[in-house]
């Protein structure tokens, strides 16, 4: 797949594994009480991230994986390999933002709100990416891959498995939206097939941030054109969760989880 080096966690995969996981599932716990406390609007979110983001680079550090996720790596190289993301991010936006200003909607976002929102885009990709990138695959890499236990799409797919499952926890603060959320973990999961794939091949955790947030920033500033957006986002604190929503969300996800399989191919350099 790639002549770049694998790090190696400093405890056995499992439990390294389970550590990220259970890591990331109270980090991000404690983020939405402290968002839920804070009267700062969308700007309660970039400031929640604070804590998993810390708790990420803590653990990477405490496993020697941090320092093979600060480098570069391929930045270039993975932002090509992962062209789908942003295209697909940029015709979500169009689709959302005509559709909302054919039922005479328009841009309707304070700018300060607005800028909250993206920056919380940011945050929550860089926190999932560090998790489940740079630490559950770098861990099952290292551990399984380099040693030729396992071939690379099966050390992709089971971190995009898990990363999708990880999203069931929105049922913790949305315990009625089961569809929409089922439909977020299928997302998660086929995103995470191309994400995998980009980070095994360019080992940059730059890259698929980016591509990530790209991505995620797609539906977020294209339903700032919705002349409810303020009352959605700022007073229910929550984006639209409907059926058809989740239903279009793995529509387009699904290309990128087939880019990816064929990106982790054996024959592919």
């Amino acid at each position: 797949m790639t002549d770049l080096p694998f790090a190696t966690a400093r405890c056995r995969p499992l439990p390294a594994v389970l550590l990220l996981v259970a890591g990331f599932g109270v980090s991000l716990w404690l983020a939405g009480l402290a968002a839920a406390a804070l009267p700062l609007g969308t700007w309660a979110g970039p400031i929640g991230t604070l804590i998993p983001l810390t708790t990420a680079v803590v653990l990477l550090r405490a496993l020697g994986l941090l320092p093979q996720a600060l480098r570069p790596g391929r930045m270039g190289r993975g932002l090509l390999l992962g062209w789908y993301m942003p295209a697909a991010g940029a015709l979500v936006l169009v689709l959302s933002a005509l559709s909302w200003t054919a039922q005479g909607g328009g841009f309707s976002a304070p700018p300060l709100a607005a800028l909250g929102t993206v920056l919380g885009q940011l945050g929550t990709t860089a926190v999932e990416e560090l998790f489940f990138r740079a630490g559950v695959l770098a861990v099952l890499a290292g551990a399984l891959l380099a040693t030729g236990r396992m071939g690379p799409r099966g050390v992709v797919a089971l971190p995009a498995v898990i990363f999708g499952l990880a999203h069931l926890l929105n049922l913790i603060h949305n315990p009625g939206a089961l569809v929409p959320v089922l439909g977020q973990v299928v997302c998660a999961a086929l995103l995470g097939l191309l994400l995998g794939a980009v980070w095994l091949r360019t080992r940059s955790t730059g890259a698929v941030i980016l591509l990530h947030f790209l991505f995620n920033c797609g539906a977020a500033v294209g339903a700032m054109s919705d002349p409810e957006w303020s009352r959605h986002v700022l007073e229910a604190g929550e984006a639209d969760t409907s059926v058809t929503v989740a239903i279009s969300t793995v529509l387009f996800a699904a290309p990128a989880g087939l880019i990816g399989w064929l990106l982790l191919s054996r024959h592919r350099r």
